[in-house]
């Protein structure tokens, strides 16, 4: 097998075709049972319908899962590596390490849906309403961002643990702290889901934040007017992970009336693990 350094070419069309064109028989197998027959033919036609279906545009980097179903193509009895559908959406097979793009996913799905297996389709509308749903989100959260910092936004969606170059931004643009801090809590509070296992360019204003004395945190959280947002993320903020690893000690040092209140807040969210977070950072 290849290793990262070294993944070799990315496969073509003509390299599945070579594959698929001499087979004589299919069977089609979940890949996490794979000694379960869901489909075998050796109709002509039916080959000749799968062959059409898969077809290929190039390779999309290698997907870390094992994949959906199995496409184990034989000649005169001789098996040849299988072919693996991930998400519906892409092809990997032996000796390639990249994953090559479906160029229409709906021809195989159908194919599969034809021959009694729907699952396929099932799974790829599902991850379709989840990469849109994210989407969504993911543009929320873009268009609550202060404007002034939009030509950092690529950085910021790229994976990183650390945005200096955002904090430097906020020192000039904004260089009073508390106001400073009460932006970045604002713009904190505007996450929808979890606290924790969330997009790493929600973590931005929190790593800022991070960086802030705790009487200015204080005074920025108790600033008025006083909003859904503000109360939202000096609660997440306060109550996430690294706020409670890396500065325990202030986390003790919160006026115990500003931790009811940010308790009471954090408990009207419908997510179990973010009212769980708030109980313990706020002592309930």
């Amino acid at each position: 097998m290849r290793g990262f350094e070294d993944p070799g070419r990315a496969p073509t069309q003509a390299d599945l075709d070579s594959l698929v064109g001499a087979a004589r028989s299919v069977a089609v197998r979940g890949v996490l049972s794979s000694d379960e027959v869901l489909y075998e033919t050796d109709d002509p036609s039916e080959l000749v319908s799968l062959r059409d279906a898969l077809r290929i545009e190039g390779a999309i980097g290698h997907c870390m899962c094992l994949g959906t179903l199995a496409f184990m193509f034989s000649r005169d009895g001789e098996d040849f590596e299988g072919v693996t559908l991930h998400h519906g959406e892409s092809l990997r097979w032996d000796p390639f390490f990249y994953s090559a793009s479906l160029v229409e996913p709906d021809l195989i799905l159908d194919w599969l849906s034809a021959h009694g297996m729907p699952d396929a389709r099932q799974e790829y509308e599902d991850n379709r309403r989840g990469a849109e749903a994210a989407a969504e989100v993911r543009e929320r959260w873009h268009a609550a961002m202060p404007s002034a910092l939009e030509s950092l936004w690529p950085s910021m969606s790229a994976p990183s643990r650390e945005w200096p170059e955002v904090a430097d931004a906020m020192r000039r643009l904004h260089p009073d702290p508390v106001e400073r801090a009460r932006i970045l809590l604002e713009w904190f509070g505007q996450g929808e889901g979890p606290w924790s296992g969330h997009p790493s360019y929600e973590s931005v204003p929190e790593w800022c934040l991070l960086q802030t004395p705790l009487n200015v945190l204080l005074d920025a959280t108790r600033g008025e007017p006083q909003t859904d947002s503000l109360r939202a993320g000096a609660a997440r903020l306060f109550g996430g992970w690294d706020f409670g690893k890396h500065r325990s000690r202030d986390l003790g040092r919160i006026p115990r009336d500003l931790q009811l209140r940010l308790l009471e807040h954090a408990l009207r969210s419908t997510d179990e693990d973010n009212c769980a977070r708030a109980q313990r950072a706020f002592g309930a």
